[in-house]
């Protein structure tokens, strides 16, 4: 969230509620954050994100069902990148032609460095 919030990047942000719903739980969860603080920093993050609507039509795509719904906000709104710490998300690696890294991957890229995964010569 910070580096978004510093403008490390200009790549555009798809949103729908069932993510804002996770962030929030999973940065209470993780960093002890009340719910309301996540809130409005979510708010303010996501100030110019294209908002998806998710139906739930995807299911069984992911390892945790549960996760299937940010690969079809993903899928609906066009995406080319999904940026999550989520494991079970990221075994996929890729979903169609949507690539899954991890946020420092997406940060090492939009901060011009190379990625330790690739092969070299």
């Amino acid at each position: 969230m910070e580096a978004i919030e510093r403008g490390l990047t200009m790549d555009e942000v798809l949103s729908c509620i069932q993510i804002e719903d996770e962030v929030i739980r999973i940065m209470h969860k993780k960093f002890l954050r009340t719910v309301d603080s996540n809130k409005r920093r979510l708010v303010s993050l996501l100030e110019g994100a294209t908002q998806i609507f998710v139906s739930g039509a995807l299911s069984g795509l992911c390892r945790d069902p549960k996760d299937d719904f940010i690969l079809e906000c993903a899928q609906a709104g066009g995406a080319d990148l999904i940026v999550t710490g989520d494991k079970d998300l990221l075994t996929l690696a890729t979903y169609g032609k949507i690539e899954i890294v991890t946020p420092r991957q997406y940060l090492d890229r939009a901060e011009g460095r190379p990625d330790p995964r690739a092969k070299r010569v």
